[in-house]
């Protein structure tokens, strides 16, 4: 008989909880630092939205909240944040975490389900653009917008 771990079901009411016991920032000094990084899975809300609308992908942008995300949480920790937080994107996020050889099989209990992986439907246009992005220059038009996010 295999034993599983138990992992307690994130969700909106316990995130904050979840996140500051999960906070590894040895440079933050202030709340302040942790709100910013808090506001993080906003941003990202707000470019994957902007991307539904507009069809404007800031890969870049994207890829440098992920990655900071994952530094300063812990991988698996903000993988579980991203997909509570970024829930009604998962086709958008899901070829980024790829990208970045991040996304587990299973996340484990958000909102008490656990989401299957393969089960996520890819978007196919940021599968592209992500493929494109590996081979383009450093400077990209899609990546050089100035508007606010």
């Amino acid at each position: 008989m295999t034993l599983g771990v138990i992992v307690q079901s994130l969700t909106d009411q316990n995130f904050i909880i979840y996140a500051a016991r999960n906070y590894d920032n040895a440079g933050c000094i202030s709340l302040e630092e942790f709100e910013e990084d808090i506001k993080r899975f906003q941003y990202l809300k707000k470019l994957f939205g902007k991307y539904r609308d507009t069809g404007v992908l800031k890969t870049r942008l994207i890829l440098n909240h992920i990655i900071i995300i994952q530094n300063v949480f812990g991988n698996k920790q903000a993988i579980r944040m991203i997909f509570l937080k970024l829930k009604d994107f998962y086709s958008e996020v899901c070829p980024f975490l790829i990208y970045l050889n991040t996304l587990p099989d299973i996340i484990q209990n958000i909102n008490g389900l656990d989401v299957q992986a393969a089960e996520v439907n890819l978007n196919s246009d940021v599968i592209q653009k992500l493929r494109n992005f590996n081979n383009a220059p450093d400077e990209t038009e899609e990546d050089t917008d100035t508007t606010e996010y």
